[in-house]
């Protein structure tokens, strides 16, 4: 048995699964190979852990929430609800609020945003995600760097965001023209 298949990885399939299944009103052999995609996906990211960044347990609640999220985006995309994800797995949250054919809800964008900047070299991340909810000034000055640093950074981020198909998402991030203009 894989190393990351101990109880408290168990356990936490049971959970995560019991919950999507009372969320979703799966059945129970849904809920089973709920738990059997949650157990591949753990053995799948288990190349990607990293004792220096995170704790095993730390890294398995991820892995598995991130699965939930994407497994109730997928589940109400195949029924044709456009939704396909929820602010939270709680079953008192309604889950059934329609979006508009075709148009991408908060949710849905939140979770495309985070799979791509999880793709980002570890200094671009944190440098991404400051920026998310702060000024470049106010960047810099959590991250303890200079705001040419953040300024230089920015067209690497742009550029990776552009790569995976997100250009629409970089109407925010200032070009490296825009900045030269602006001085």
């Amino acid at each position: 048995m894989n190393a990351f298949l101990d109880d408290f990885a168990m356990d936490q399939i049971g959970f995560h699964a019991h919950r999507l299944a009372t969320t979703l009103h799966l059945s129970h052999w849904e809920h089973e190979d709920l738990k059997q995609d949650m157990v591949l996906e753990l053995i799948q990211a288990a190349q990607r852990f990293d004792p220096e960044k995170a704790s095993k347990e730390t890294f398995v609640v991820r892995v598995l929430a991130r699965f939930s999220k994407y497994a109730t985006r997928k589940h109400f995309s195949q029924q044709g609800n456009p939704v396909g994800s929820a602010e939270s797995l709680d079953p008192n949250y309604d889950l059934h609020e329609m979006a508009r054919p075709g148009e991408q809800t908060d949710m849905e964008r939140r979770l495309d945003v985070e799979e791509v900047v999880s793709q980002l070299p570890e200094q671009l991340q944190e440098i991404c995600r400051a920026l998310m909810t702060n000024s470049v000034s106010e960047a810099a000055a959590i991250l303890g760097v200079d705001k040419s640093t953040i300024y230089r950074k920015i067209p690497k981020i742009r550029e990776h965001f552009i790569s995976l198909g997100f250009g629409e998402l970089c109407d925010t991030f200032a070009t490296s023209a825009d900045i030269t203009n602006e001085e």
